[in-house]
């Protein structure tokens, strides 16, 4: 299947479960009907081809549902004519010059400490990125569980087409709503970097045939992390963590 295949087909399958879920009044038809709040892809869909050397997921858009802006819905399919799109780079979150709303910035400054200055923002280019989730719901508590299990089948089944490399975690807590879990990530590295906040590093098995590497770093807009700690780390042990990219 062609790289647009892949990506064209998973929208068109996240569009259908959340269509459904309006229709039996799961969702709220004034929030989430005609893609409001929809956003399943936070760089261009060219990128959606099996063997892509890294993923970079989160849990769901960011905002607040009651407020659509251009990064969502419609509007945002216009970001995606470009072939080098990619949401933490190029859209203006918040009021924030483009690429520097704090999530973007630390983002950013994961792949700098991972994979040196010069290369970071041309990588994350080359990164599919996209979340567990695919419609903006506000804050991950308010993802009811029906929606989440449904998001979930249909984010394996994306990583599942994709059978990535790498794949790089905003999120790494062991509950239920977070991307760590959602790739059922065997753990072999644990390191704190917060109250209640840890860098991981594991790995996964995809269709039991293809093992992934997982990096899982905690949410980056917590209020708890060290953050300096934490790039400090991810900068010390980058050749444990994506060395075998270059196997």
């Amino acid at each position: 299947m062609s790289s647009e295949g892949i990506a064209l087909k998973r929208e068109r399958e996240a569009r259908e479960f959340i269509d459904e879920l309006i229709r039996i009044g799961w969702l709220d038809d004034d929030l989430f009907g005609d893609n409001r709040n929809f956003k399943p892809w936070y760089s261009h869909r060219s990128l959606f081809q099996e063997g892509i050397t890294r993923v970079y997921i989160g849990i769901d858009p960011g905002g607040d549902p009651r407020f659509p802006d251009n990064t969502t819905g419609p509007q945002y399919q216009t970001f995606l004519e470009g072939d080098s799109y990619n949401a933490f780079i190029d859209e203006s979150w918040t009021g924030n010059a483009p690429g520097f709303a704090p999530l973007q910035s630390r983002t950013r400054r994961v792949f700098r400490e991972l994979y040196g200055e010069s290369a970071a923002d041309d990588l994350l280019r080359q990164t599919a990125c996209f979340n567990v989730c695919p419609v903006r719901t506000g804050e991950s508590s308010n993802i009811q569980p029906d929606l989440w299990d449904e998001c979930v089948e249909w984010f394996q089944g994306v990583i599942n087409d994709l059978k990535p490399v790498t794949i790089i975690c905003n999120g790494s807590g062991l509950g239920k709503h977070s991307p760590w879990s959602a790739v059922n990530a065997r753990q072999d590295f644990c390191a704190p970097v917060g109250k209640r906040a840890n860098l991981r590093s594991g790995f996964t098995y995809i269709n039991s045939t293809h093992t992934a590497r997982v990096i899982g770093l905690p949410h980056l807009t917590g209020a708890r992390i060290r953050h300096e700690t934490l790039f400090g780390l991810l900068s010390e042990y980058a050749d444990t963590l994506i060395g075998h990219e270059s196997n």
